[in-house]
Order: C-alpha cells, then sequence, then structure tokens
C-alpha cells in the first residue's frame, strides 16, 4: 500500500500551498512527490498535476534546486 506522509510545505499565496510528500511503500521509500494544495470557493485540494522525484534522483534533483 502506497502512503504519502507530508514533510514539507510552504504558502505560495491566498489560495495555494505547495507540499512535498515523501511516497512509502511497503515500509520503503520510492521517492517524493511536489504538488500544489489548492483552497476556492469551489475546490479544497491536490491539484492534478505534480511532480514525482524517485529516490534515485533526489540528489540530481537537489543540485538543480541549488542552482536557482
Amino acid at each position: 500500500m502506497t502512503q504519502f506522509k507530508e514533510i514539507a510545505r510552504t504558502t505560495v499565496n491566498d489560495t495555494r500551498d505547495i507540499v512535498v510528500s515523501q511516497v512509502v511503500e511497503d515500509e520503503e521509500v520510492k521517492g517524493y512527490n511536489i504538488n500544489s494544495y489548492i483552497t476556492t470557493i469551489n475546490y479544497t485540494g491536490f491539484s492534478k498535476g505534480g511532480v514525482f522525484v524517485p529516490v534515485e534522483k533526489v540528489e540530481e534533483f537537489k543540485n538543480l534546486v541549488n542552482k536557482m
């Protein structure tokens, strides 16, 4: 069973947060999911689009973010 464990959240504006979740399957970390969480009058929840970073690509992704 796949579990998503929220590990970080930052507010972008009044209606959107960016959420980073650890993806765990069979007690093994498979990677990290980065997604928008939206709060509006009509909808509250995660957006359809997101980014999954497999555990073997985390260091490469961290280096990419550090370049910003």
